[in-house]
């Protein structure tokens, strides 16, 4: 679905997932995109916000599989509701 590919977007993944990658590469963008390392950036909350989403979608993902994702019927949306 479309979220996923944002998601995938958002964490700068390409190709298979895989819960170590998307792991690695979460941790290599919150490190950047932390608010406390950019006080400056007023959007920084919200884009740190979106990756966490991001993250959370594509653990999900990745570590469930595919059929089980869809069966769950996890999206974006309810992502946004747990915040």
């Amino acid at each position: 679905p479309d979220e996923i590919f944002y998601a995938k977007a958002v964490l700068g993944v390409t190709g298979e997932l895989n819960p170590e990658e998307v792991k690695q590469s979460y941790h290599s963008m919150a490190q950047k995109l932390h608010p406390d390392k950019n006080r400056d950036n007023p959007e920084a909350a919200k884009q740190f916000e979106e990756l966490k989403k991001a993250f959370d979608l594509l653990s999900e993902y990745s570590s469930n599989g595919r059929d089980l994702f869809f069966i769950k019927k996890l999206s974006w949306e309810q992502l946004n509701a747990r915040s």
